[in-house]
């Protein structure tokens, strides 16, 4: 569910998905396919992104709440 193929990465992060815990937390991907919870705006020239790559553990696998992970 989390995840759709992709032809040059395998495989990406589902787009605008939303999955429910028993724990009352939510997991969303915004419609970029990035685990946020809104589609981030188009970078100023003035601001610097940040860019987190990894697996499970750059994702938060296990954390309910996108604000909860490493990279927010």
């Amino acid at each position: 569910i989390r995840f759709i193929p992709d032809d040059s990465r395998t495989y990406r992060l589902a787009q605008s998905l939303e999955i429910e815990h028993p724990d009352g937390g939510i997991t969303r991907h915004n419609g970029q396919g990035f685990r946020a919870d809104a589609d981030f705006e188009p970078k100023r020239d003035t601001s610097t992104r940040i860019v987190c790559v990894g697996g499970s553990t750059t994702y938060g696998t296990g954390v309910t709440d996108n604000a909860a992970t490493y990279p927010a």
